[in-house]
């Protein structure tokens, strides 16, 4: 029964251990996590403005609370009497940094999703302008090939086609509009 009992305790002193050593190593993670998102949301912020970040800002304050107050438990939990001890509050501090830190990590990938697509907005404009130039070369097409039906069918059959090129024309030139506006 001795024997039992102490293999027990080892375990549950092993097991504490590894807990005690996650919730340092997850500390350390999180403190690193956010002194790189407090940096990030002063660009994000020049970037997207002030209100565009305020979810952002909320979730960093948590995650920098969390992280505060999980520095006082480390210093409990590494100095406690007994390893079961440690583990408590090991749990106690990985608990508190899983409740904040994935919203913050959720609104970090949120800004760098919406750089991408800033990014990508100018190949977006080039890729568009690319597809007008080609639609107008496709209407050169479609106007020979109008031309020649209106030789082979008498006007009534063809009438309703006729306009099509002036209207493609505009379209292709209000859409030309829009792309050096934007």
């Amino acid at each position: 029964l001795e024997r039992s009992t102490a293999e027990a305790e080892e375990r549950d002193a092993a097991s504490a251990a590894e807990r005690i050593e996650r919730a340092n190593s997850l500390l350390l993670h999180a403190d690193e996590l956010v002194r790189s998102a407090r940096d990030e949301l002063d660009f994000a912020r020049a970037q997207f403005g002030s209100a565009r970040t305020d979810a952002y800002a909320a979730a960093l304050d948590r995650a920098q609370a969390a992280v505060q107050s999980s520095f006082e438990i480390q210093a409990s939990m590494n100095a406690a009497a007994t390893p079961i001890e440690g583990g408590a509050l090991a749990e106690r501090l990985i608990a508190a940094l899983d409740a904040v830190m994935p919203e913050l990590v959720d609104r970090q990938k949120e800004f760098a999703s919406l750089r991408d697509r800033e990014a990508s907005a100018g190949a977006q404009l080039t890729d568009v302008r690319e597809r007008i130039a080609e639609a107008r070369g496709d209407l050169l097409t479609m106007e020979a090939e109008l031309a020649s039906l209106s030789s082979l069918y008498p006007a009534s059959s063809i009438a309703s086609l006729m306009d099509n090129p002036a209207e493609a024309r505009a379209l292709l030139d209000y859409a030309s509009a829009a792309v050096e506006r934007a």
